[in-house]
């Protein structure tokens, strides 16, 4: 297929999805490098921070990025000729830099070779597109256009942009985005994670909708419950990848399996015994060595002096360590050890072999069990352990309590005298010091540590093997969106609540109309255009309209109208104006950029204003 020469080509730059990225993939057999330019980078394995865009804020800088994006638009639409034969419709941002355009020019022009280009502001071609169902065929009217990055006020008089008369507002959905992200991850601090960008954002458009009435939202969701279930939305974000498929295990398998594992018990059970002749050995040795300081003492005492302080002992010690090991090695002591430790060992490998899934599934629970309490006692810690927190003031009421019983017993000579008898003296000292959660603390990770080494002793897995699903989706963690869901739209009417001093959508309308002279402000009012992404938030309109009705004088008319589509409206518009009869004297040819330059820009309705340099103004007066 190939594209008529008669036909403009149509480049929304601003809507396009201007990232580009590489990855390793598999071609031929043999891995190599590809670059994967728009949405084919969402399928793709990049980093966020390996992906790049040609735009800095809104303005295209990186030209070697804009270059691959269109290979990928024009290898897309099966141009495979060496030079584009077509007439190029493109937008770009409003009051876009001199230079800037010159560079796309430049690129459009002498590397792709292009016959001629038209520049445009994509609010004004979707203006243009919407014309004839507006008011009066839309001769005077103010647009108000959200984008990603900010929203603009224009004013159009007698069908041409009003330069002087543009305001803007640094807040568009991109910002939107971020505060979602932030207000979501200051809500769940431990799942951070899970709000990736491009989730908040599909979050920010399903769920969140604009007041009509903030304040009384706000109101209903604090004081009405049954407003805030009717308004609460449930958000499942996925935690992992999907679960994978567990092999069916056959009978013959099963058999082998047990058959291995009592094997493995036998040699667990040889391996003891080895050990536990070793242990034997080495006592015989240091009982042998203990003797023989200890006969040392009766004839040379400064060699037995010497030799306990090697041993780190003293002379009772000594002889206490040697009652000892005599005693373990006896024949009958050490057989009755031995049968208590082999019983022990029978009932946990009798209980073992019973069912060695639910015993090893029971010592995961109790693993889990114990690590849950630890986790939950250091985030008490964490939250508690401020000045200001609950164990500070535990320990406060503990010192008060126990200066007022010391007050108590003051005339009491002996008071004191029997303090330290009993355990419970010593709990205000535990108390203050956190002396009772050390000491849980430490008896849970030692349990937790004698279940690792029973699992791995007998070669299970630590953590849980994965279960089969018979829904293989996700496994989903819960978030809730309440007051989130009209916070995040408010910062179009509220722009304070981020931190950004100026005015509101609602506000600069009503300051916008109100500059005008009379006859003019009530043709502009008749016409309030909306367009772009934002626009599309629920009540949108219909908040814009009931705040210009509080403020607009009594008596006054004003429309407000939506964009057939706010965000596809602008292509549509610029195909439109490629079929158009004046579309002619838009396009800046070849012939003209190599006359007045790269920095050449021919007006029209839909574009920028295009001021002359000053080494061309002065070259012109001359």
């Amino acid at each position: 297929m190939e594209v008529s020469e008669e036909a403009a080509i149509i480049i929304d730059n601003v809507k396009f999805r201007p990232v580009v990225g590489k990855a390793r993939a598999k071609k031929g057999g043999e891995e190599a490098l590809r670059t994967y330019v728009g949405n084919d980078v969402l399928n793709a394995d990049i980093a966020l921070n390996n992906l790049r865009t040609p735009f800095d804020s809104s303005i295209v800088t990186r030209l070697d990025v804009q270059e691959q994006i269109l290979d990928h638009i024009f290898t897309n639409l099966r141009i495979d000729s060496d030079r584009i034969t077509n007439p190029i419709v493109m937008t770009e941002v409003l009051c876009n830099p001199s230079y800037c355009r010159q560079q796309m020019s430049e690129l459009l022009f002498e590397c792709y070779r292009a016959p001629s280009v038209c520049y445009g502001v994509d609010a004004l071609f979707s203006y243009y597109y919407n014309k004839k169902r507006l008011p009066l065929e839309g001769r005077d009217g103010l647009i108000i256009a959200s984008g990603n990055l900010a929203t603009h006020h224009l004013l159009i008089a007698d069908d041409k942009l009003n330069g002087s008369a543009v305001k803007r507002i640094p807040l568009g959905g991109g910002r939107a985005t971020d505060f979602l992200q932030q207000v979501l991850q200051l809500k769940y601090p431990y799942e951070k994670t899970l709000f990736a960008t491009p989730r908040v954002e599909q979050m920010k458009e399903q769920h969140c909708y604009v007041a009509l009435d903030y304040l009384e939202e706000l109101r209903l969701f604090h004081y009405d419950r049954d407003f805030t279930n009717r308004q609460m939305r449930t958000v499942a974000l996925p935690t992992s990848g999907p679960a994978p498929i567990e092999k069916v295990i056959s009978e013959e398998e099963q058999q082998r399996r047990t058959q291995a594992r009592r094997e493995q018990g036998l040699r667990l059970k040889a391996m003891a015994e080895n050990r536990r002749k070793e242990k034997r050995k080495m006592q015989e040795e240091e009982l042998k060595e203990l003797k023989a300081t200890k006969a040392l003492k009766e004839t040379d005492p400064k060699k037995y002096e010497k030799r306990l302080k090697v041993l780190r002992l003293d002379e009772a010690q000594l002889s206490k360590t040697i009652t000892e090991l005599t005693k373990s090695l006896q024949p009958k002591e050490r057989k009755k050890r031995d049968d208590a430790k082999e019983r022990k060992w029978r009932e946990e490998e009798d209980e073992r072999l019973k069912d060695p899934e639910g015993w090893a599934s029971q010592l995961r629970d109790r693993r889990a069990a114990l690590l849950a309490a630890i986790e939950g006692r250091r985030r008490r810690k964490e939250v508690e352990g401020g000045r200001r927190g609950t164990a500070s003031a535990k320990r406060m009421r503990a010192l008060a309590s126990a200066a007022f019983d010391r007050k108590g017993r003051a005339r009491d000579d002996d008071g004191d005298a029997s303090f330290g008898a009993k355990d419970s003296d010593w709990n205000v000292y535990r108390t203050m010091a956190g002396d009772e959660e050390d000491e849980e603390e430490a008896k849970e990770n030692e349990e937790v540590k004698k279940i690792e080494k029973m699992l791995e002793r007998h070669g299970e897995s630590i953590k849980a093997p994965s279960v089969t699903i018979k829904n293989p989706l996700f496994d989903l963690s819960t978030f809730f969106m309440a007051t989130e869901r009209v916070r995040v739209p408010e910062i179009f009417f509220q722009p304070s609540i981020v931190g950004v001093d100026c005015m509101g959508v609602s506000e600069l309308s009503n300051y916008m109309l109100n500059r005008l002279p009379e006859p003019q402000q009530s043709s502009v009012a008749q016409n309030i255009f909306l367009t772009g992404g934002n626009v599309l938030f629920p009540n949108f309109k219909e908040r814009l309209e009931r705040d210009l009705l509080a403020s607009r004088p009594y008596g006054s008319s004003f429309a407000v109208s939506l964009a057939a589509d706010p965000l596809l409206d602008a292509w549509r518009g610029m195909a439109a104006w490629s079929a158009a009869p004046q579309f002619q004297q838009s396009v800046i040819t070849r012939a003209l950029y190599d006359e007045h330059g790269p920095q050449y820009l021919a007006q029209h309705m839909a574009s920028n204003f295009y001021f002359v340099p000053s080494s061309e103004a002065a070259t012109a007066d001359e």
